[in-house]
């Protein structure tokens, strides 16, 4: 069956670790940008109300929580990725599976412009149709990509409406805050819903991808493909 034969001699790698790592760092991200709906909040409130030394304490944390809030999601896209080439690679060791993209899209792909607004969520797909028989894992990926684009656009545009260069009386300031809270909690929300997704789909493929190479290395016979067969699909560079 196609589950239970890897190409023999080519290499796989394990998943579980680095997903699980990846999910722990992907809800922390998710949690963490919390911390931007309430800060927002607090500096229109304080205008609001006239409590300017509340609304300047809040305003003067957001680059600090920013920056931390960053650095998580950074860590978060760096365990990803990792995960991601190491699923991807697994895929060229699997007999009967197609994916267009090579491995090295696993990485490019989320930093090209423009692109990186699809190929992440195609690469992410690929990988669990050809690792997943459940046609749900499908569905959840897609969902998974829809709903982190939409959080980080969202969070684009909560960024920009608190720079407008136009605003300068405290109450026009507490009405942009105050819009900046709500795009924010919407952001927060298709964030967490982005982290929740993200579980089922990683822990499905790191549970079938090493059922397969477990099988492969316990004695079920293997197939034995012809000399280009397996890095026709796998080269690990950008362009493949």
């Amino acid at each position: 069956m196609k589950n239970e034969f890897v190409y023999e001699g080519h290499r796989t790698y394990r998943v579980r670790a680095v997903g699980v790592i990846a999910i722990v760092l992907v809800w922390l991200a998710a949690l963490a940008y919390l911390v931007n709906p309430v800060l927002a909040w607090t500096v229109s409130d304080g205008l609001w109300v006239g409590d300017l030394d509340r609304a300047v304490r809040a305003e003067e944390q957001i680059p600090a929580a920013s920056l931390a809030v960053n650095a998580v999601q950074l860590l978060a896209l760096a365990a990803t990725i990792v995960w991601l080439w190491r699923a991807r690679k697994n895929v060229d060791a699997f007999p009967y599976t197609e994916v267009t993209l090579g491995p090295g899209w696993a990485i490019g792909g989320w930093f090209v412009p423009g692109a990186n607004l699809y190929l992440p969520g195609r690469m992410v797909h690929n990988v669990t149709r050809e690792s997943v028989t459940a046609p749900w894992a499908r569905r959840v990926a897609v969902f998974w990509w829809l709903t982190l684009v939409g959080s980080t656009a969202l969070d684009r545009i909560a960024f920009v409406v608190t720079l407008n260069p136009f605003i300068d009386e405290r109450i026009e300031k507490s009405d942009a805050y105050l819009l900046a809270t709500r795009i924010e909690g919407a952001a927060a929300v298709l964030g967490l819903l982005a982290a929740a997704a993200f579980v089922p789909v990683v822990l499905r493929v790191c549970a079938a991808q090493e059922a397969r190479i477990r099988a492969g290395q316990g004695g079920v016979t293997g197939v034995t493909a012809a000399p280009d067969a397996p890095d026709a699909a796998g080269s690990a560079t950008i362009g493949a």
